[in-house]
């Protein structure tokens, strides 16, 4: 069983990195945002599902209860 400190360091964490990620979408964006707006969708959709892929693979591979 994990205790509470480690639980809330452990969202700590997860915050954290998804406010890293926000930045550098936000950044990316920005300076993305002179191009080809199909473009730029594209680009975040193939990487997005790439990354959602990833992370199904992942978790099938070590199992929820694991």
């Amino acid at each position: 069983m994990v205790g509470p400190i480690l639980m809330l360091a452990g969202l700590e964490q997860l915050s954290a990195g998804a406010r890293i990620a926000w930045a550098i979408d936000n950044n990316l964006t920005q300076r993305l945002a002179l191009r080809d707006p199909v473009a730029v969708t594209r680009f975040k959709t193939l990487a997005a599902g790439f990354l959602y892929a990833w992370n199904d693979s992942t978790v099938s591979f070590y199992g929820y209860g694991a």
